[in-house]
């Protein structure tokens, strides 16, 4: 039995599932990281991801968080770096990898496949 995430799940037109093929995939509810969070597919649940192009965004610019806060990566090449490293901190490199280990995971979901719908 596949769990739903609400009860008024409607099927998207034009989209199957990659594992099992079937057409009843259902958009996500919107949760308290993303407005959209991507799709469900109600035969075999499996969780389908969204917005890619966000989710890389968030890596590229986590990772050079990191590069600049660890002073890999000098901005500007004068002591105005060290007052970013001190603005940016060492100690928030952890948020910076959990931030980039949440894209890395919802990018890493199957992604939905278009399907051709007859009229």
């Amino acid at each position: 039995m596949v769990e739903k995430e609400s009860p008024a799940d409607t099927v998207e037109p034009g989209l199957s599932c990659p594992r099992c093929h079937m057409v009843q995939i259902a958009e996500l509810p919107a949760n308290g990281i993303t407005p959209h969070p991507g799709y469900r597919c109600l035969s075999c649940g499996t969780r389908l991801r969204g917005m890619t192009a966000t989710y890389a965004f968030v890596i590229v610019v986590g990772v050079a968080l990191i590069a600049v806060s660890a002073g890999v990566v000098p901005i500007f090449g004068d002591d105005r770096d060290a007052r970013l490293r001190g603005f940016l901190s060492p100690y928030l490199i952890p948020l910076y990898f959990i931030a980039i280990a949440y894209a890395v995971r919802e990018v890493l979901r199957p992604r939905p496949r278009r399907t051709l719908t007859r009229r």
